[in-house]
């Protein structure tokens, strides 16, 4: 991931977040989870094919039904992906893309306030976005 902080890289990551922010916040309200992380992934992102592939697993798709649905949203300019996990599994995945992903997590955060983890470009940019609605018992 050596690529991921050129500045190429972190503008990419902020262009994915702004055209995915309105989708990726209405997930999280609706996902159900005490602490859910918002995730906006590259496809082409090696990582992030590898993360897009056991999200699709995990919810039960075929590799067969993985590989179309990549195929057809690869015709986007820049192909996305976006999912809701819960913290723990945030920390436990995205610890495998970056040295300091748990660390990143880990950090404070107001009350009320939530992840949205952009992997694109070769790197990871963590935001923190409000969402009042959800009350949560997180540490």
């Amino acid at each position: 991931m050596s690529d991921g902080v050129s500045q190429s890289s972190v503008d990419l990551r902020r262009h994915l977040l702004s055209q995915n922010a309105v989708t990726i916040v209405s997930a999280m309200q609706k996902a159900g989870l005490p602490d859910p992380v918002g995730l906006i992934v590259e496809m082409i992102d090696p990582f992030g094919k590898q993360l897009i592939y056991g999200i699709l697993e995990a919810r039960g798709l075929q590799k067969s039904e993985i590989a179309e649905r990549i195929a057809s949203l690869s015709r986007n300019a820049i192909p996305t992906f976006t999912a809701v996990v819960s913290f723990e599994q945030a920390k436990r995945t995205l610890s495998l893309s970056s040295d300091t992903a748990e660390q990143n997590l880990a950090a404070a955060r107001p009350p009320g306030s939530y992840w949205i983890v952009v992997i694109a470009g070769g790197g990871n940019s963590y935001s923190l976005v409000p969402l009042p609605s959800l009350n949560s018992d997180r540490n």
